[in-house]
């Protein structure tokens, strides 16, 4: 009978992770900025993250 082995050993799975945690990094401010990008002056100290009126 033969060995199943795993898709990912442990060294391919950190660095799955790790480039994840980094485009999390990366993406987050970006979309940060589209969206303030679209309210208004007064929405951009408000508390919701999308834009009520678009503009």
């Amino acid at each position: 009978m033969q060995k199943i082995q795993p898709r990912f050993n442990l060294s391919q799975l950190i660095a799955l992770l790790l480039l994840l945690g980094g485009s999390a990094i990366v993406l987050v401010p970006l979309l940060w900025t589209i969206s303030t990008s679209l309210k208004t002056p007064a929405e951009v100290f408000g508390s919701a993250f999308w834009p009520t009126k678009w503009q």
